[in-house]
């Protein structure tokens, strides 16, 4: 919209008061004003609660795809190895544990992620049904 001195300024002139028009009428009562203010307020709060959810998912999220690629990596690396290497028990065995017993535990890398990897999908297939 153009007025006659030139190019729109970008405000809707209906908002703009004519000279003669009372400031008043534009006012709110500082009674209104503290009630849109926690109206906002409250928006806001709820709106700043959402984005952190969102970016705790997100944040998460972005972990388990970090797990998930490095697992695969070392899948696809060693994919047809017919033996056991050096290179490939350190890329896949976080410890080994022998007890008294003669029991041996082997505790794998990146099965953290993998849990974490399964778990959401369970979670996601329940939300989903």
């Amino acid at each position: 919209m153009r007025s006659k001195s030139g190019p729109s300024s970008g405000l809707n002139e209906s908002c703009i008061p004519s000279k003669d028009a009372s400031r008043s009428s534009f006012m709110i009562s500082q009674e209104e004003y503290g009630h849109h203010r926690e109206i906002i307020g409250e928006d806001i709060r709820a709106l700043e609660l959402k984005l952190s959810e969102l970016e705790s998912v997100k944040t998460e999220t972005e972990e388990q795809i970090t797990g998930e690629m490095k697992w695969k990596f070392m899948i696809q690396r060693y994919y047809d190895a017919t033996e056991i290497s050096a290179d490939m028990a350190d890329a896949f065995i976080e410890s080994m544990k022998l007890h008294a017993d003669g029991s041996l535990e082997i505790k794998l890398s990146y099965m953290d992620e993998f849990e974490a990897l399964t778990s959401t999908c369970e979670r996601l297939r329940k939300e989903v049904a």
